[in-house]
């Protein structure tokens, strides 16, 4: 959908939420080295001094390129190899979170090769960079709510009929007619994302990223852990309740609920670990 327009060049919405959400996630940044929670760790507070503008600009264009080839491969490779130069349509992008978050584990792994990170300071940034995920997330749902997509199927339910009932949820935007598609109403799912993919999943990892820096002390990959784990869950069960997911069913799963499977098993993975080496909690006592 188009924002606006400047001369000939249309600057459509989910540019300007994009752009918001990076922003925000700058931000986030910022504070955090200006608090100077992370003054010990010599490298990556210079990183978060020196270099987050370099750090960030890069880290969006990898998101973006790697974020659009993630839903080309995962989700429409032969409909791509058939059109291949519908790769390059920015007005009508559709993006892959799965294929996404794997590139920038990998590209934050490559940007800090020469800048020689040790493993604490290495799991902090990956960790700072898993708690700005959620507002990124809320922007993106934002978008597909105005963009009318990502709807609920289609359910009857008798409690629904009546008029209080409708007309509550309706004010509340909990339900919704997606005029774009036809005019049944369904429980608006992009609202639903926003509560649980981002408000609750971002207060909690903030929680527990704070306790970590009040008691100086660190578990090795919570914050990455809990959020794969979290958002995994959330995304899970709404492949069985949004429209568009329908078509995507290779029994028993669809195409994205068998990425979530594989994020799942490595949280149950990681605990085993954890239990069996308890050394592998990060500490740093306080002195």
């Amino acid at each position: 959908m188009i924002a606006f327009s400047i001369f000939w060049i249309n600057v459509y919405r989910y540019w300007i939420f994009y752009l918001i959400g990076f922003v925000l996630a700058y931000c986030f940044l910022l504070f955090i080295w200006k608090k100077k929670y992370f003054h010990k760790f010599t490298n990556l507070q210079n990183l978060l001094e020196n270099d987050l503008e370099t750090l960030f600009i890069i880290l969006i264009l990898w998101v973006l390129i790697w974020w659009r080839l993630g839903h080309v491969l995962i989700y429409d490779f032969q409909y791509f190899v058939d059109n291949p130069l519908d790769i390059f349509k920015i007005w009508q992008w559709w993006m892959s979170f799965i294929g996404g978050i794997l590139w920038v584990v990998l590209w934050v792994s490559l940007f800090i090769r020469n800048k020689k990170f040790s493993r604490k300071e290495y799991i902090i940034l990956l960790d700072l960079l898993c708690c700005i995920l959620p507002i990124c997330i809320a922007f993106w749902r934002l978008w597909n709510f105005l963009n009318q997509e990502l709807y609920w199927i289609i359910f009857n339910n008798p409690f629904w009929r009546s008029e209080w009932t409708i007309w509550t949820l309706t004010s509340l935007w909990f339900l919704h007619t997606y005029n774009k598609i036809d005019s049944s109403l369904r429980i608006n799912t992009n609202l639903l994302s926003i509560i649980f993919e981002w408000i609750l999943l971002f207060i909690t990892l903030i929680i527990i990223f704070t306790k970590q820096i009040k008691n100086n002390k660190r578990k090795i990959w919570k914050i990455w852990v809990v959020f794969l784990l979290r958002y995994s869950s959330i995304r899970f069960l709404f492949e069985y309740i949004r429209q568009d997911s329908q078509s995507e069913f290779i029994w028993p799963f669809t195409r994205s609920q068998r990425f979530f499977v594989i994020f799942i098993v490595l949280w149950i993975i990681w605990t085993v670990f954890i239990i069996r080496n308890p050394k592998e909690n990060l500490e740093n006592k306080k002195k």
